[in-house]
């Protein structure tokens, strides 16, 4: 059991600090945020900030923890600059240090989690899940450790392990959880923290990057409902640990985490930490039993019907008798054909304290959780 890395005893139940006798107010972030891309203001549909400043003495360890933060400025309507702020102010007022670097594309912030991890510091993805698996593949290269600060429209991954949205509570989790060992997935070059997956929901995925300013909460249903109007089955053939398989269907969906699309519960039986992915294949049915089935994916009820097929393995190959895009935590990945293998224990990530498995009702985990952690 690896022990918290600064005690956190200053965040009380009511986020204004414990009784304890502060030695100094948490300061102001300044420096990077002087520097902040136009536009990185959040609007009313985002997130509401808390005015709770917790305050603390430096570390009671006699050495700050060290983070570097990497902010998306465009992720979760521009939230994301406005959450880092926040959040640094609670890092600092616990003794911790705390640095603030803007990307400008994937591939920058790559470059930037690279230059984190080899200063000896914790890496903050500050935005949603293609950032965070972005940085996260640096994060594995580098032998470093990840920190998940959910500012995007979807933090899926983030939802899996447990992370909650507001930026104290966040804090809580930086500042005393513990270091869990996490399977990624290795596709087309790039690691991948919740899944990959091609279909219907691909082609909506597509559809809802193209509005990047539209609230979550809108663009999602629109991008559904465009895509079961116009989609056609496609004819897969799905190769999983050499067993080879040809079936018709609506989408194939290899996962590491259970969750996508900001809260669809697409394959509840996925764990993080099993050395495994599922592949769930939705095969080709009637239009209006897919729509009936899909009422049912926020709970993960939707694999008790047939047309559900769920089958795990280590590595699958995927093809299509037709052109079809693929997409991985949001983001475009590659072209047919794709591999995908799981990288068992390859990234060290905070999580929450005792985190349970996240399965669905009336789908128990397939096997006992036995939640790997390990010391920084």
């Amino acid at each position: 059991m690896c022990q918290p890395m600064v005690s956190a005893a200053w965040l009380s139940a009511d986020g204004r600090g414990s009784a304890m006798k502060p030695e100094q107010g948490a300061p102001e972030l300044a420096g990077p945020s002087a520097g902040r891309p136009t536009g990185a203001g959040a609007g009313d549909s985002c997130r509401t900030r808390s005015d709770a400043r917790p305050r603390q003495p430096a570390s009671m360890t006699g050495r700050p923890v060290r983070f570097g933060a990497i902010i998306n400025p465009v992720a979760g309507c521009g939230a994301g600059a406005r959450i880092a702020d926040e959040l640094a102010g609670f890092l600092r007022g616990a003794g911790a240090e705390v640095s603030i670097d803007f990307s400008r594309t994937l591939e920058h912030a790559h470059q930037l989690a690279t230059q984190v991890c080899r200063g000896d510091r914790i890496v903050l993805a500050v935005g949603g899940d293609g950032l965070a698996g972005c940085v996260a593949h640096a994060v594995v290269a580098n032998g470093g450790v990840l920190g998940l600060v959910p500012a995007g429209r979807g933090n899926d991954f983030a939802r899996q392990l447990g992370v909650p949205d507001a930026p104290l509570e966040v804090a809580r989790i930086l500042l005393s959880g513990v270091v869990r060992v996490v399977d990624v997935l290795e596709a087309g070059g790039r690691t991948v923290l919740g899944s990959v997956y091609v279909g219907v929901d691909s082609t909506a995925n597509a559809i809802v990057n193209t509005r990047p300013r539209v609230p979550r909460w809108v663009v999602y249903q629109y991008a559904a409902v465009r895509s079961l109007l116009t989609f056609r089955p496609v004819g897969y053939r799905i190769i999983l640990d050499g067993q080879d398989q040809a079936e018709d269907g609506f989408t194939v969906v290899v996962a590491n985490s259970g969750y996508y699309a900001a809260g669809v519960h697409i394959v509840p039986t996925a764990e993080v930490d099993d050395g495994l992915l599922d592949v769930l294949l939705i095969k080709d049915i009637a239009r209006w039993r897919l729509i009936a089935a899909l009422r049912e994916i926020y709970s993960g009820t939707h694999l008790r019907r047939p047309e559900m097929e769920i089958r795990r393995g280590r590595e699958v190959v995927l093809t299509a008798n037709r052109p079809i895009p693929v997409y991985a935590d949001g983001e475009p990945l590659t072209d047919m054909p794709v591999r995908v293998r799981v990288l068992p224990g390859a990234l060290r990530v905070l999580s929450p304290p005792e985190v349970e498995s996240v399965t669905s009702v009336g789908h128990p985990p397939h096997r006992p959780a036995q939640h790997r952690q390990d010391t920084l």
